[in-house]
C-alpha cells in the first residue's frame, strides 16, 4: 500500500451493524474529497448480527429459523447450558462476497481509496505485518483469496465495492469471536431442529412473535405428528454462494490478545506508516448516515435483492394415504413466488382431478402476490377458505389447510420479524445518536 497524500483513520464505537455499514457507506462517498484525504482505515465492533452480500440468498446462507425464533424471545432462548444467544441482525451489506457473522469478539477493516490505488493484497499485507509485528507468537499466511489464515485456520476475510472513482476494501478479523453462534447462524434455514432450541421454546417465540405483530399464531396441527416428515430443500439457487472454511480466534494462539488493543494498535500503525489523522466523529453527517441505516434495515432491502431459487417442501401429508411435494419457484429477485406445484406417487390417481385444482388455487392466490414467507401464505389461504368456502369441495378445503399447515412449518415468518428488527434497528440507532460518541482513537481530529 503506497499513498501519496494524507490519510485519516476512524475508529466507531456504534455497534449497531446497520448504522457501522452506513457510516462505511457514507465515508465511501464523501471522505476523500469532503475531508481532502487520499486513504481512510474505519474500524468498528458490531453486535451480533448476520451479514450477507449484495447477491446472496438469506434462506440458504443464514439460519433464518434460528433469527426469527430469537427475534420473537427477545433473546432469551438458550443453547445448550447458556444464555449466550441474543437478538442478531441480519443486514445485507451494498458490496458482494460470502455471508458473515459479527460479534463484538471481531474487528471490522475498511479500507477506503482512489480506485487507482486500491491493492487488495496490500492491504491485508499491511494488517498482517501490523499483527505479527506486535504478537511474535502469531504465525499468519496470506491464500490467493486474500484470507489471512493462522495455522491453517481463517481469521480473516474480505469484500470489495467500486464505485465511481472509489474503492472499499472491508473485511473481519476474528479475535475472540463466539464460534458456536457463528456456525448456528450460518446454517442453511430448514424445519430441522438442528440448532438445539428446544421445540417448546419455538412455539413460546413464534406465538410472542404472532401477537405483536398480528400474524396468525401456530395451530396445534403444526406441531402434529402429520407434519414430523417434512423436508425442506433448496434448488437453482443463483447468486454468490459463500466458500466455507475452517474458522478460528487468534486468541487461541495468543490469548493476551484484545480487541480494543488491536484496534489501538491499527490505528497508531496506520498513522505511523501514512502519517494519517485521526477523523473526529464531530465531522461524520450523521444525518446521512441514519438515512443511508434505514434502507440498509428495510425489509424490502434485504429480501429484494435475493436471486431466483427454488423451494421444495416433501412429505406433506393432506391426508393419512396421500402425500404430496409442494415446490415454489421464485423467478424474480426478492423471494416472490411466481410459480407452484404439487405432485405425488403416480398410484394415487383418484385425488389427481382435485390436486389439479388445488395447484390452480394456489396458483392464483400465491403467484406475483407472496413472498416464501409461511405465515403470509398460511394466512393467504384461510383468507382465501373463508371467502370462497362454500365453492369448494370439502376435499378440497382440507388440501389447502394442511398445505398452509405445512409451509408455515417449513418457511419462517420473514416479513414479519424483519419489521420488529427495523423497529428494533431504529431505536439503538435513536440511542447511539441520544448519547455522545467518541473515536477509540482519542487524539488529533482533521
Amino acid at each position: 500500500m503506497t499513498l501519496r497524500r494524507a490519510a485519516a483513520v476512524l475508529c466507531s464505537e456504534r455497534t449497531c451493524v446497520f448504522e457501522n455499514l452506513a457510516l462505511e457507506e457514507w465515508l465511501l462517498r464523501h471522505a476523500l474529497e469532503k475531508h481532502h484525504v487520499s486513504h481512510v482505515l474505519l474500524l468498528y465492533r458490531n453486535s451480533p448480527s448476520v451479514v450477507i452480500g449484495r447477491n446472496q440468498n438469506p434462506w440458504t446462507e443464514s439460519n433464518l429459523w434460528l433469527l426469527a425464533q430469537l427475534e420473537a424471545a427477545d433473546g432469551s432462548i438458550s443453547s445448550g447450558s447458556t444464555n449466550a444467544l441474543v437478538q442478531p441482525f441480519l443486514a445485507r451489506r451494498f458490496s458482494g462476497g460470502g455471508a458473515v457473522v459479527h460479534d463484538l469478539g471481531n474487528l471490522n477493516f475498511s479500507f477506503i481509496s482512489p480506485k487507482s490505488d486500491f491493492n487488495r493484497r496490500g492491504n491485508v499485507e499491511w494488517l498482517a505485518n501490523t499483527l505479527r509485528g506486535a504478537f511474535r507468537d502469531l504465525h499468519l499466511e496470506i491464500n490467493q483469496r486474500n484470507d489471512i489464515l493462522c495455522d491453517g485456520f481463517k481469521v480473516s476475510g474480505s469484500a470489495y465495492r467500486l464505485t465511481g472513482d472509489v474503492a472499499l476494501h472491508h473485511g473481519t478479523l476474528l479475535i475472540r469471536s463466539d464460534l458456536g453462534r457463528l456456525r448456528g447462524l450460518l446454517t442453511p434455514t430448514t424445519r430441522s431442529e438442528s440448532s438445539g432450541i428446544a421445540a417448546a421454546h419455538r412455539r413460546h417465540a413464534v406465538a410472542k412473535l404472532a401477537a405483536e405483530t398480528g400474524q396468525v399464531g401456530p395451530s396445534t396441527r403444526w406441531y402434529s405428528p402429520m407434519s414430523a416428515g417434512l423436508r425442506t430443500t433448496f434448488a437453482d439457487v443463483r447468486g454468490t454462494p459463500s466458500v466455507r472454511a475452517r474458522v478460528g480466534n487468534l486468541i487461541d494462539m495468543v490469548p493476551s490478545m484484545d480487541v480494543d488493543r488491536v484496534a489501538q494498535l491499527c490505528v497508531r500503525q496506520f498513522r505511523m506508516d501514512f502519517d494519517a489523522k485521526v477523523l473526529s466523529v464531530a465531522q461524520v453527517d450523521w444525518d446521512a448516515v441514519r438515512e443511508i441505516a434505514d434502507r440498509l434495515a428495510d425489509p424490502q432491502w434485504i429480501l429484494g435483492e435475493t436471486p431466483a431459487f427454488r423451494v421444495k417442501v416433501e412429505g406433506v401429508s393432506l391426508c393419512p394415504d396421500l402425500h404430496v411435494e409442494v415446490e415454489l419457484r421464485a423467478r424474480r429477485k426478492g423471494g416472490w413466488i411466481d410459480d407452484i406445484a404439487l405432485s405425488t406417487a403416480g398410484s394415487v390417481r383418484a385425488a389427481q382431478t382435485t390436486l389439479d385444482a388445488v395447484q390452480a388455487a394456489l396458483q392464483e392466490m400465491l403467484a406475483a402476490h407472496c413472498r416464501l414467507d409461511g405465515w403470509a401464505i398460511r394466512t393467504s389461504l384461510r383468507r382465501w377458505l373463508r371467502d370462497h368456502a362454500r365453492d369448494q369441495s370439502r376435499p378440497h378445503r382440507d388440501y389447502l389447510r394442511a398445505i398452509g399447515e405445512a409451509l408455515a412449518d417449513c418457511l419462517p415468518p420473514v416479513q414479519s420479524w424483519l419489521e420488529n428488527q427495523r423497529a428494533r434497528a431504529r431505536a439503538a440507532i435513536a440511542c447511539n445518536h441520544d448519547a455522545p460518541s467518541t473515536s477509540c482513537a482519542r487524539t488529533d481530529s482533521l
